[in-house]
């Protein structure tokens, strides 16, 4: 009987062990899918942002060229006015990649707690702690 009650308890502990790290594996991959779409959006954004102003900059070029063939002043008002937009999408692009990571950051601290909640709970239930790992 005493030996019945021995392995259930070890059986117990090692399935709480191995819960353990399947949580901090699933949260890992998790982390790191976040991580490369975070990246990968960045950088798609980023793209988009530099066609834009690409864009920008050969039609205001081409106008102004136009203007000068015509003998017509500069147009120093449709500059300012593409300066002034560009800037826009700048810090367009800028707070929406602070926004992302924000989020990004908040999941990251989200996973932790949940992960630190389990290993409580394995402590709580089974008497062991389980090792801390780098």
């Amino acid at each position: 009987m005493a030996d019945y009650k021995v392995n259930d308890a070890v059986v117990n502990i090692a399935q709480s062990v191995r819960d353990a790290g399947q949580a901090v594996t699933e949260s890992t991959v998790a982390a790191y899918e976040r991580n490369v779409g975070f990246a990968q959006s960045t950088l798609e954004n980023g793209v988009e942002v530099l066609k834009s102003h690409a864009e920008s900059a050969r039609s205001l070029l081409r106008e102004q060229a136009e203007r000068a063939q015509d003998k017509q002043p500069l147009d120093a008002q449709a500059v300012l006015n593409t300066a002034i937009a560009a800037q826009e999408r700048n810090m367009h692009y800028a707070q929406t990649t602070f926004e992302n990571g924000v989020e990004l950051w908040k999941n990251h601290v989200r996973t932790t707690r949940s992960l630190m909640d389990r290993r409580r709970a394995i402590t709580a239930t089974t008497g062991v702690v389980p090792p801390n790992r780098p």
